[in-house]
């Protein structure tokens, strides 16, 4: 967390998308666990619609028109027939966690339940402050603990540049900040133009690597992909409805 608050701040006062700093979070956590991979918004039941394993969840669910139960950040390993399942992180912007976010740690976490992680960690990110919460055996545990700025920013901070260095580190801000605008325009156009079945396996391809291996293009291929599977269900459930 203080290494979001030291090096990605913009991200938390410029009203950006949680996954961006959901994709910080998980880039800066995964080094700093041996033998784990960090994945955001994982499934580990891949096509198999997970919200009949969770049937208390099913009204956050449709408030939400989804019906995938995917954290924002997960912790564990992939070997199916040996799974580690560490933890699961949900992550809020300038806002607090809402009781569906609290529902699905309590649900993950639970020992009882279908997904059996072991630790659930809610965080809040405020532009001066963060909140987390920790879940455990399907309960809260503990009451929410609070980081301040001068926490935050004790520690890990990156140098600051000097004043001769400020303009070509703003230029290059707005560099890769125009990079990055160009890249979500190439996969934004790259997926348009895939059909259904590949645009899923092309996903499930990308989900598959862990999130430190993907290149910048790939990461914002995977991010349209996912809101293009998104639509596709959306549509299909107009589509029965009918």
């Amino acid at each position: 967390m203080r290494l979001v608050y030291g090096n990605d701040g913009e991200l938390l006062t410029s009203g950006r998308n949680h996954r961006s700093i959901a994709h910080r979070f998980a880039f800066y956590l995964e080094p700093l666990l041996s033998g784990l991979t960090v994945d955001c918004e994982y499934s580990e039941f891949g096509d198999e619609l997970p919200s009949r394993l969770s049937p208390s969840l099913g009204g956050c669910l449709e408030a939400k028109g989804s019906e995938w139960i995917i954290p924002d950040v997960v912790v564990h390993s992939r070997d199916a027939q040996n799974p580690d399942k560490l933890a699961i992180v949900e992550i809020r912007s300038a806002s607090a966690l809402d009781g569906c976010d609290r529902l699905k740690l309590k649900e993950m976490t639970s020992k009882n339940g279908s997904f059996g992680y072991d630790f659930g960690l809610g965080v809040e990110f405020y532009a001066g402050h963060c909140e987390r919460i920790l879940f455990s055996d399907g309960e809260q545990t503990g009451e929410p603990m609070s980081l301040g700025d001068d926490e935050l920013r004790s520690s890990e901070r990156p140098p600051s540049p000097t004043p001769g260095g400020l303009a070509a580190r703003s230029q290059a801000t707005m560099e890769a900040r125009a990079n990055a605008v160009a890249m979500a325009a190439e996969a934004d156009k790259k997926v348009a133009s895939l059909s259904p079945e590949t645009a899923v396996e092309r996903y499930n391809y990308l989900e598959s690597k862990p999130i430190t291996e993907l290149s910048e293009s790939e990461y914002a291929e995977r991010l349209a992909l996912a809101e293009k599977m998104s639509k596709i269900l959306k549509e299909l459930r107009k589509q029965k409805r009918g």
